[in-house]
This record gives C-alpha cells, structure tokens and sequence, in this order.
C-alpha cells in the first residue's frame, strides 16, 4: 500500500484517474494469491505423502472445503484489515503494532477459551472435521461466521475506499471531513453494508446463548450445581442391572426420542427411601413411571428424585421406565 511512496512516484500514480476501488482490490488480489499459493503448497504436500502411503485415494473434496470456503475468506479479511488501518493512520509500524496486537489478542482469547463464533475470524480450534459429518454439528455456526467475515471485510474495504490517503495531509480538508453533517452523510451512504454485518453477529450470538455452551447451559449447570451439589453429592444410589432401550434417531434434525426402562437393584445395605436421576436440559415430553406405574418425581433444576411407594431393602429391585424425546 505504501510502495508508491516509497519509490516516489505516488504523485503521478495518485493523480491517475483509476479509482481508489481499484487500486486499492488491485493490491488485496496480488496478496491473496500468495495466501492461496501457500495453501497449494501445503495440499501439494499432503498429496505427496498421501500418494506415497498409498493406503487411501487423493480427495480434493476436504482441501477445497476447507482452505477455499473456509480460509479463503481468512485472507480477504485480514488483507482489508490492514487495509484500512493503513489508510486511517498512514503509518508503516503503527500499522504493524496494531496488526500484531489483533494477532496476539485472538491467540490470548483462544488460549483462554473466551473466543466466541462471532469473533473467531480465522476459526482457530473451531474446526472438527469427520469423514462421516464434515461440520455438521457446527455447520449453521461456521455458515453464520463466514458470511458474517465476508460481509465486514466487504465493509472494512468500502470504508478504504472513501479514507486511503491519495492526496497530502491537509488539516483543513481533515476538519471539513469531521463536521457532523460529512459524517452523517457518509453513515448513510455505508447503512446497508452496516446493516448486514449487524443482523448476522446479532444472529450468530443468539445462536450461541442458546447452544450447549451458552448462556442458557451455563445459567442452568449453575442453578443446578447450587441446588443439588451438597445434597445429593455422596448420596446413596441403586445399580442399573438391566436395561431396555428403544432409540429412534433422525441424525440430519438432530432429534431423537427413547423409551425404555431401567431395572435397578439396592446394593447398598442399608434402606433407600429415595434416590436420584440427572436428565438433560434438551429433554422434551418426559414421562417416567415405577414398576410400570406412571410417576411423577421432584425435578430439582435437572435432578430427579423417586421416592418410591415402597423402600427398597437391600436386594430389592425396581423398574425405572421412561420416555422423552429432544434435539441434541
């Protein structure tokens, strides 16, 4: 961005009718082709050494998915990033010192595990690939986050478009730029490109809150840590002796629904009045029923009590059934 100065023809380069668009597009192409050469160049490798094992054939599907849809738009983002903190302070090493700062803040986010899917834009430890579900249990999250990567490196280049300094530093200009009504005007014009950006972060994190380690899970592994964790924590409970199991699974909606029963026998020694089942937050239309006879227990934020009609003795035996369906 800055060769021009440095050879000294920015004055007649800069002058030139091309449009900033362009010249600006121009040099993030020439930086993207060296990302995606070095990304060939680690699918040439593997293509070596999967072709010399010869224990399983060369599939491209994988390095396409992954190095083209995925960290494709890795290279576009951080190349508009340093884009525009280029064009907004016009120093070398101010932006090398703000670009290492970013790096060094994603690591110490994802060391820490504080890295959410709406910030992790080159999906550091987010990928888990299997051959039998590439990403399909964070494939709505992955989708969100790379058209949300796109769409704010798509804004972040038409903000340089209107900011990269091809003129000289003039303090007058710079203050006419800063007056309320320029501002409002040029938030205007960038709405639309604001807008989207906006409605898939805001998606994105609404998404998480709701998912296995969001809010919600947090909020009810708290409630029920606090609840039962002293209470319940060396209470006695019987053994599963046998069990039935009918599960019906819908792996594409991630539903499932089972049924079946638990026998459980009093190992114990001594009298057992009453003992304790932890479910799952995801469980829906839960039923359970005692020796065959419906049952409702005491639901304590997740742990359910029995308190059966009859104590089991050492030795005796109950059967637990139940019923309950959810999406996992």
């Amino acid at each position: 961005l800055r060769r021009e100065r440095v050879t000294r023809i920015d004055a007649i380069y800069y002058a030139t009718p091309m449009r900033t668009s362009a010249l600006i597009l121009g040099k993030s192409v020439a930086v993207s082709v060296v990302g995606l050469a070095a990304m060939f160049a680690v699918f040439a490798t593997c293509a070596v050494l999967l072709l010399r094992q010869g224990t399983v054939p060369l599939d491209p599907l994988p390095y396409l998915i992954v190095y083209g849809l995925l960290m494709g738009p890795v290279v576009l983002f951080w190349s508009a990033f340093v884009s525009l903190v280029y064009s907004l302070t016009g120093s070398r090493f101010t932006t090398y010192a703000i670009s290492i700062a970013g790096m060094i803040t994603g690591g110490i986010l994802i060391a820490t595990k504080k890295m959410s899917w709406v910030w992790n834009w080159s999906l550091s430890g987010a990928l888990r690939w299997s051959d039998i579900a590439p990403f399909e249990l964070n494939r709505a999250p992955v989708v969100l986050n790379r058209l949300l990567v796109l769409t704010v490196a798509v804004l972040m280049l038409a903000i340089v478009f209107r900011v990269f300094p091809r003129r000289r530093f003039d303090p007058v200009r710079v203050m006419m730029r800063l007056q309320p009504v320029y501002l409002v005007r040029s938030a205007l014009r960038l709405l639309p490109l604001m807008l989207i950006p906006c409605l898939l972060g805001v998606t994105l994190h609404k998404g998480i809150n709701r998912g296995p380690q969001g809010k919600r899970m947090e909020r009810w592994a708290k409630h029920y840590w606090q609840r039962n964790h002293a209470t319940w924590l060396e209470a006695p409970a019987p053994d599963v002796v046998h069990s039935e199991i009918d599960l019906e699974l819908e792996p594409e909606e991630r539903w499932f629904r089972t049924k079946g029963s638990f026998e459980l026998v009093n190992s114990t020694g001594e009298l057992m009045e009453r003992f304790p089942i932890t479910g799952g937050p995801h469980w829906e239309n839960l039923t359970w029923s005692v020796n065959g006879v419906p049952f409702q227990p005491e639901d304590r934020q997740g742990l359910f009590v029995f308190s059966p009609p009859a104590l089991l003795a050492p030795g005796d035996r109950c059967l637990l059934g139940f019923e309950f369906e959810g999406v996992f």
